[in-house]
């Protein structure tokens, strides 16, 4: 995602993906160079939030179901060369 977006970043923070790595200047946007953020999950991390109840970590939603490996698809990543 675009750096400069902070809103997604706190986002992606709060549903527990941490940011994996920090593209410099990689992506022109809008009349300028811009830095690309990159926020993951790992596949055994999915389904946990750091503050569930009494501060436990919890699995899955409501019902405490972990979504199925089919249900998340990353999308790929292109980069223009400059």
């Amino acid at each position: 995602m675009d750096a400069r977006n902070d809103t997604s970043a706190r986002l992606a923070t709060r549903v527990g993906m941490r940011q994996e790595a920090r593209f410099r200047s990689d992506f022109w946007s809008k009349g300028e160079w811009t830095d690309t953020v990159i926020f993951a999950v790992l596949g055994s991390e999915r389904g946990t939030h750091p503050k569930g109840p009494s501060g436990q970590r919890t699995r899955g939603g409501p019902s405490g179901q972990r979504a199925s490996s089919q249900s998340f698809r990353a999308p790929a990543l292109h980069r223009v060369q400059r």
